[in-house]
């Protein structure tokens, strides 16, 4: 084993790396190609075993790749034996030809050749064949008689042995365990760059140290400046094959391997949880609020006591009870607002659980008390329904005021209502809110929401379907949940997806409410098909991008709001609506006047139609071409269905079931099985990623202290460290009640 000198401090200058090696690190993450240590492997090969003696080679080696040696075979000529294969009928296909009819034998490497066999013998002179497919070209200037190492499978058709799945292998990895390492999907970084660099970090033994010292130092500061035998006790598991001494030790079992490929696996494993234990700490310090002393709401005033009058108030208003979850989650932020820690807040409930009524009884409380408060909502419409709301159920006593984008502020002291151009507002008359809510803010961005936030505002996300960053950040001890998990009226939502052949179930659904006097909502992606105009786009990952096959469809049937109003007004003339985000705000409130109202009880629309829009009595939802809309807003959408109880039945149309490819139909599936909003964004979490728990990123994979390592949902879980101090919360606050509800969430997500 190399002898590792554990150094304790970074180099000031580093070595000077090649331009491509430089970029390469960059895209890879990492501030010099020195850090390449923390690039961890993807898998481990063996080459301390080569196999001479084809004899020898068992039937294991279908499924489990040998390494072994070959000398290429003379034909008749003295050439090396190659045969090169090609379609008659086309170009060649990437992965082979199923049909050997429509194969020819060609010049080995002529034109269209995709498949190369090469006739081989062992040391004794037993022959096989080698089957190469793709990157033919690398074996254009083998002669008879080279000698070729190879790792891939064998597999014998009667008396004769041919190797498949075979690449070549490198004479420096003969006699060690190597490590294989990928390079970074989307990042246009590939395996051989990342080879690359660790091969310029193994030129000299003095480099080796110094890189040795730098990943040492970063993984102990993303680990919250715990000391090497904190990290290595809480991430070494009690059934680890190693057991690391030192954090250099870790990295040389983890990129050099001696005894066997388990080995380098549990310092894979070891690397995984260390990543786990930095993301906790990253989404510490994101949740961790400072003390201030101009937090606390209310002057010593019992906020609590006050929002117990006002519920009564509002309970007399509105004619009904509010339901005892939307009581509760209330008071508990009022409670919080009385601490001189600010309230960093997550209220996560079902669409149509009374989430306004829950945030807007605090807001209305902070206000009455001097606070200034200000609400921001992702849209022009829904901002115009929370104020109008608010007006509606707390009275005259409470000053609203709706704050129109590029509009001055005019009252201050008012609780402000707007969308996010209220940033703007509020910097130029400097505005510093008190209460900060963010209602829908799975539409709103992170920065957005930095931008407001000052030392001693008190914060409040608001969300169904909580973005994968907010639910990530919401596993760990400094964000409040509040959980709203009741719904105030009873109904029964069902959901299914079918194609255009069986449109007439969805058909008759909507011609039957209509003559029940309910309204019907039909939701398109596209305003105008002509413009090709989309609305929104998946929020899925790229592997749940729809296929070629699904755009063909696309460009063949997908349709607009805006023709297919045209058409349901012949069959329905003069009670269709039509509402999309390219109207004015007058034609907007004008189209959703008469479909509440219930002129116009039809209403073709566009995903503007997800962003809070409360209309009672939508019985049927049609959502076409769903594969092009994430999780999140269908589950929203779904959301306008029976939001004053009864049954509502959601309809996801597209074109044709059999040419979705299997991820968009599991997803769509997954939707049509739940109906819980929670429970859909911790699979959107799973597969689009937390995103940055330290950053501004909502989505995608959480930036790890080891590059390459896939986290899973259960890894962001891992040792939650309850009983380890990490340095960087000194002023936590008690625990409170969001710790319960916190366990129940992590609980969930496990089963």
């Amino acid at each position: 084993m190399r002898e590792i000198r554990i150094m304790t401090t970074i180099h000031d200058e580093l070595p000077t790396a090649p331009p491509e090696h430089m970029l390469s690190a960059e895209r890879m993450g990492l501030s010099h190609p020195i850090e390449s240590l923390l690039i961890a492997p993807a898998r481990y090969e063996d080459y301390r075993t080569v196999v001479t003696d084809f004899d020898t080679i068992g039937a294991e080696a279908s499924t489990t790749p040998i390494v072994y040696k070959v000398k290429v075979k003379a034909n008749r000529f003295g050439e090396p034996s190659l045969r090169g294969y090609a379609r008659r009928d086309g170009p060649y296909p990437k992965g082979g030809y199923k049909d050997p009819k429509k194969l020819e034998v060609n010049e080995p490497f002529g034109y269209g050749s995709f498949r190369l066999e090469i006739d081989v013998e062992d040391e004794r002179g037993v022959s096989a064949i080698q089957t190469i497919f793709g990157g033919i070209s690398q074996f254009r200037h083998v002669q008879a008689g080279d000698e070729l190492i190879f790792r891939g499978n064998a597999e014998r058709f009667g008396s004769r042995l041919y190797f498949k799945n075979a690449t070549l292998a490198p004479m420096r990895k003969m006699g060690i365990i190597a490590p294989v390492y990928l390079g970074a999907q989307g990042k246009q970084v590939n395996s051989e760059e990342v080879h690359a660099m660790m091969d310029w970090l193994n030129v000299s033994d003095d480099r080796v140290f110094l890189a040795y010292q730098r990943a040492c130092e970063l993984i102990r500061q993303d680990c919250g400046g715990l000391s090497d035998a904190d990290i290595l006790a809480i991430c070494t598991p009690e059934d680890s094959l190693i057991r690391p001494e030192s954090l250099p030790d870790l990295l040389f079992h983890l990129h050099s391997p001696t005894e066997s490929v388990a080995e380098g696996e549990s310092a894979l494993s070891i690397a995984r949880k260390i990543c786990s234990l930095s993301l906790q700490c990253r989404a510490q310090r994101q949740n961790a609020r400072a003390q201030s002393h101009e937090a606390p709401i209310g002057n010593g005033q019992d906020l609590v006591k006050h929002a117990r009058q006002i519920i009564q108030e509002v309970q007399l208003r509105r004619g009904h009870k509010l339901t005892k979850n939307q009581v509760e989650v209330a008071e508990q932020i009022c409670s919080r607002m009385q601490s001189t820690q600010p309230l960093n807040g997550l209220l996560s409930g079902e669409v149509g659980s009374g989430k306004t009524v829950s945030y807007a009884i605090p807001a209305v409380v902070a206000h009455l008390n001097g606070a200034r408060v200000a609400i921001i909502a992702p849209t022009e419409l829904l901002a115009d329904q929370i104020a109008a709301t608010i007006s509606r159920d707390f009275g005259h006593d409470v000053q609203v005021e709706r704050v129109r984008t590029q509009r001055k502020i005019k009252n201050p002291d008012a609780i402000l209502v707007s969308t996010i151009g209220l940033n703007s507002a509020a910097r130029k008359s400097g505005y510093v809110p008190n209460f900060l809510i963010l209602d829908e803010q799975h539409k709103l961005s992170t920065a957005s929401r930095e931008s407001m936030v000052h030392p001693h505002t008190h914060t409040l996300d608001v969300s169904a379907t909580p973005i994968p960053r907010s639910l990530a950040l919401s596993l760990y001890d400094g964000m409040d949940l509040f959980t709203l998990n009741e719904q105030p009226v009873k109904k029964d939502i069902q959901t299914a997806l079918i194609d255009t052949k069986e449109r007439n179930v969805a058909t008759a659904a909507l011609r039957k409410a209509l003559s029940d006097g309910k309204r019907v909502a039909l939701v398109y992606t596209l305003v105008d098909r002509q413009e090709g105009t989309p609305m929104a786009s998946i929020d899925e990952p790229e592997k749940h991008r729809s296929t070629q096959l699904e755009k063909e469809d696309e460009e063949v049937a997908r349709k607009g709001a805006i023709e297919t109003k045209d058409l349901f007004e012949k069959n329905f003339p003069g009670r269709v609506a039509l509402l999309h985000g390219k109207m004015s705000s007058e034609e907007k409130v004008e189209a959703l006047n008469s479909f509440r109202s219930g002129d116009k009880p039809l209403m073709i629309t566009t995903t503007i139609f997800e962003t809070g829009i409360d209309v009672p009595d939508v019985a049927v939802l049609i959502v076409r071409d769903p594969q092009h809309l994430g999780l999140s807003q269908l589950h929203q959408l779904r959301g306008r269905l029976a939001r004053s109880g009864g049954d509502g039945i959601c309809f996801l149309l597209v074109e044709d079931l059999e040419r979705l490819s299997d991820d968009t139909y599991d997803r769509l599936n997954v939707f049509c099985q739940t109906n819980d909003g929670y429970a859909l964004a911790q699979n959107d979490m799973v597969a689009r990623g937390a995103g940055e728990l330290d950053g501004l990123q909502q989505k995608g994979r959480a930036t790890t202290t080891f590059k390459g390592v896939k986290m899973t949902t259960r890894d962001l879980l891992f040792n939650e460290m309850a009983e380890l101090d990490m340095q960087i919360q000194a002023d936590r606050a008690d625990v409170d009640s969001s710790s319960s509800q916190r366990e129940s969430r992590q609980a969930s997500l496990f089963g």
